[in-house]
């Protein structure tokens, strides 16, 4: 699925949860990062994070090796739904999706760990 004309988002997971404001996502993004052991970046908002109708967008970086890996949280706040999907900006060649094929054992653990929030 391409959003906002230069994002490539691959449908990953999906939570039930209820959120007030787009800071209330920030927020819970912030906490469940925050659990894991790795270099993550939870972007501010820019072009990158543009929300579309109907979604409020929040994405991280994940660094290993010098190599950076973007997943993106979209929820929808009419369905209630958060969402988990790689991601990647079509513009850029410095980043990629964190998926399984792009490096199964991070996306593992980080699945893993989403899964337990």
């Amino acid at each position: 699925m391409i959003i906002n004309k230069n994002i490539l988002v691959y449908p990953h997971l999906e939570w039930e949860k209820t959120f007030e404001t787009e800071a209330d996502l920030y927020k819970h993004v912030d906490k469940v990062i925050s659990n894991f052991n790795l270099d993550i970046t939870l972007w501010t908002k820019n072009s990158f994070t543009l929300n579309d109708e109907g979604f409020w967008n929040a994405v991280i970086s994940v660094e290993v090796d010098d190599f950076s890996y973007c997943y993106m949280f979209r929820y929808n706040y009419n369905l209630k739904i958060l969402y988990g999907c790689p991601c990647k900006d079509l513009n850029k060649n410095d980043n990629t999706s964190l998926s399984y094929n792009a490096n199964p054992s991070l996306f593992n653990i980080f699945q893993n760990g989403l899964n337990k929030d």
